[in-house]
C-alpha cells in the first residue's frame, strides 16, 4: 500500500465529483469531446435523440455504478458518437483530457480496458449506423469479390468526387 500511495494521491487529485439531476444532458452525440466520466452512483442512458418527443429516442443501454464513459472522444480525438443523460441523481468522477492522459500515464493497467471497451463500442455504433458494414457483419460469407470492389474505398470515392469543371486537365498518375 506504501508504494500505492504517490499514485493514490496523484488520482485523487485528477477527479473531479460532478452532480446531475435526473434527466439532465451530460454530452450530445456529434459535440466536440471533452471529459471522461465514472459513474460512482446513479444512472445514464446512452443513446440518440434522448428525450426526443417525437418517439425517435433510441436507448442504446443503461450504465451503472462503476461504468465508464466518453472514452472514444478522447482516444480517438472524434466527435461524441451518441448522447448520455442522465436516469435519476447521479455522482460521477469526470477528467478532462489533460486529467484523462495523466490518468492513462499514471495507470497503465487500464489502456487495455479502455482500449478494448472503446472498439467494442465502435463496433457496435458502425453494426447500427453503417450500411455496408453492417450487411458484412450480418453474413460475411455473402460478401462476394464483386461486393467488395464495387464497396472499395477507390470505388466509393469515385462515385463520391465532385464533377470535374469542364476545360480541367487530367492528372497524370505516376
Amino acid at each position: 500500500l506504501h508504494d500505492a500511495l504517490p499514485i493514490l494521491n496523484l488520482l485523487a487529485g485528477l477527479f473531479e465529483f460532478v452532480q446531475y439531476r435526473p434527466d439532465e444532458v451530460i454530452f450530445s452525440a456529434g459535440e466536440a469531446g471533452h471529459d471522461f466520466y465514472i459513474v460512482i452512483a446513479g444512472s445514464v442512458k446512452v443513446g440518440l435523440n434522448l428525450g426526443a418527443a417525437d418517439g425517435t429516442e433510441k436507448i442504446f443501454c443503461t450504465m451503472g455504478e462503476s461504468e465508464f464513459f466518453g472514452e472514444i472522444a478522447l482516444l480517438h480525438s472524434c466527435k461524441r458518437t451518441a448522447s448520455v443523460t442522465s436516469v435519476d441523481n447521479c455522482t460521477m468522477l469526470k477528467l478532462n483530457r489533460v486529467q484523462f492522459e495523466r490518468f492513462r500515464r499514471a495507470v497503465p493497467s487500464m489502456e487495455g480496458p479502455f482500449r478494448r471497451e472503446a472498439t467494442m463500442r465502435l463496433t457496435r455504433t458502425l453494426k447500427r449506423d453503417c450500411e455496408l458494414f453492417r450487411a458484412y457483419w450480418e453474413n460475411p460469407h455473402a460478401w462476394s469479390a464483386e461486393r467488395k470492389a464495387t464497396h472499395s474505398a477507390a470505388a466509393i470515392a469515385a462515385a463520391t468526387a465532385p464533377p470535374k469543371k469542364e476545360g480541367e486537365k487530367k492528372k497524370k498518375g505516376r
